[in-house]
């Protein structure tokens, strides 16, 4: 992410055919883990638990097991939720040349 968000709910859509996956985990600081429904059409979303995303600067998902198919399909990926703070990183120095000297860029 560009910046720490909240993340309140994530929404994934798999394939048919028990390609879906059943199992997601994120990991932050520390694992956290759902039971998936089999979900091709993606009207189900699942809830975090508010205090462990409250800072998240990055995610990472995993997805162990499927509903039996050969591979796992995934077609989307969603998350909602609200930026807390934009990261802003700040030049320390920053010299603007009028008239350039060429000495200075060899």
């Amino acid at each position: 992410f560009t910046s720490d968000v909240k993340i309140k709910s994530i929404s994934v859509v798999g394939g048919a055919d028990g390609t879906s996956p059943s199992k997601m985990r994120a990991i932050l600081a520390r694992v956290v883990e759902w039971e998936l429904a089999e979900n091709s059409q993606g009207v189900l979303e699942y809830q975090t638990r508010y205090l462990k995303f409250q800072s998240v600067g990055n995610i990472t998902l995993h997805f162990p097991e499927n509903f039996g198919g050969d591979a796992s399909q995934i077609h989307y990926i969603g998350f909602k939720g609200e930026a807390t703070q934009l990261k802003r990183d700040v030049v320390a120095t920053i010299v603007y040349e009028i008239t350039p000297n060429p000495s200075d860029h060899k």
